[in-house]
C-alpha cells in the first residue's frame, strides 16, 4: 500500500525515462514560448530583446526598435532545442588554457542570457564553432563544476552580430 501511495503521489509527476533520455541531451530544457527577453554580450556590445503582449520582439537596449524575429529563431532554439552532441567533464575544462582553446574564457565567450516569465534568467555562454560542422562549445552559467557541451546550433554566426543589427 505504501509502494502504491508513492508511485500515485511522487512518481507519476516524474518524467518518464524517455523524457529525461531527451531532456539530457537539450543544452537547456526551457519552453521558447515562455522566453519573454535575451540578452546578447559579444565583443561588439550587449544587445536586449523582449517580448511585447502580442508576442512580436523589440529591442529595448541600446536602441529602441523592431527586432528581426527571423534571427532571433535560432537563438531562443538555444534555450528549447539545442541538442548536445558530446559532454566533456568539468574536471577536464576547468583549467584557463582548455577554456581560452574553446572560447569560453571571458574575453571571446558570447554570453547569451534568457529570462523567462517570472523574472527566473538562465546564461549561457557559447564558444568557438566546435569540430563538427554546426557545432559550438557552450557551457551553463550558474552550475557548480558545468561541463563544456558540444551542441548543434544554428546561432552561432547570429551572436556575433552588433546590437544594431538586431
Amino acid at each position: 500500500a505504501a509502494a502504491v501511495g508513492f508511485i500515485v503521489f511522487f512518481e507519476h509527476k516524474q518524467p518518464s525515462s524517455r523524457e529525461r533520455a531527451e531532456n539530457s541531451r537539450l543544452v537547456l530544457q526551457l519552453d521558447s514560448a515562455e522566453v519573454t527577453g535575451v540578452e546578447i554580450t559579444n565583443a561588439a556590445g550587449k544587445v536586449t530583446l523582449n517580448r511585447e503582449n502580442g508576442g512580436a520582439w523589440r529591442v529595448t537596449s541600446p536602441v529602441k526598435d523592431r527586432a528581426d524575429a527571423t534571427g532571433l529563431g535560432p537563438v531562443l532554439e538555444l534555450a528549447s532545442a539545442a541538442e548536445v552532441d558530446q559532454r566533456i567533464p568539468a574536471k577536464e575544462a576547468d583549467k584557463k588554457s582548455e577554456l581560452r582553446g574553446y572560447g569560453l574564457d571571458k574575453g571571446n565567450a558570447v554570453r547569451v542570457v534568457f529570462t523567462l516569465a517570472g523574472g527566473k534568467k538562465h546564461s549561457l555562454l557559447v564558444g568557438k564553432d566546435a569540430a563538427y560542422e554546426g557545432t559550438s562549445y557552450i557551457r551553463v552559467e550558474g552550475e557548480d563544476e558545468a561541463d563544456v557541451l558540444v551542441a548543434r546550433t544554428p546561432a552561432r554566426p547570429l551572436l556575433a552580430r552588433a546590437p544594431g543589427e538586431w
